[in-house]
């Protein structure tokens, strides 16, 4: 009777294949920490503005007309006005910020142009700094800004 039973074969430790680590969990992992880092990482490119305060005038140079261009003429100067919607207003038109470029090119100002930029106090820093951009690529360096409704000169 014993002889008929089935007989059972316990494993030697020899014979046994060695567990072999599945590559696709590896991958998944290597996935979303590569989602990570890009998501978590930042592409801004951050510029520094270079400001100059303008210096005070001696008595002398405030009786005078003002401030000369080599011409002889007093310099021609800029009124933007810029608002929190992002519409900008310039020699009676209405212009996007993005038309502000084609504008001043075509107008191709003197470099000595004063620039004044009214804007209200809710319009964001950001567009503040995308007018200035454009100023600066049009060659115009003397840009005074100043709060919309302020009086002060």
């Amino acid at each position: 009777m014993l002889s008929d039973s089935p007989r059972v074969r316990l494993a030697s430790a020899g014979s046994r294949r060695p567990h072999r680590l599945g590559l696709t969990p590896l991958a998944d992992l290597v996935f979303i920490l590569l989602i990570f880092f890009i998501l978590e990482t930042s592409f801004v490119e951050f510029r520094q503005l270079d400001f100059q305060q303008p210096q005070p005038r001696t008595a002398v140079e405030s009786a005078g007309q003002g401030e000369q261009s080599p011409a002889g003429q007093e310099p021609e100067v800029l009124e933007i006005q810029v608002f929190a919607s992002g519409k900008l207003w310039l020699a009676g038109q209405a212009l996007s910020t993005d038309r502000l470029a084609e504008y001043l090119q075509a107008r191709n100002h003197d470099p000595q142009t004063l620039v004044l930029v009214n804007s209200e106090p809710t319009v964001p820093a950001q567009l503040l700094v995308d007018v200035l951009d454009e100023l600066h690529d049009a060659q115009l360096a003397r840009v005074l800004i100043r709060e919309l409704g302020s009086e002060r000169d």
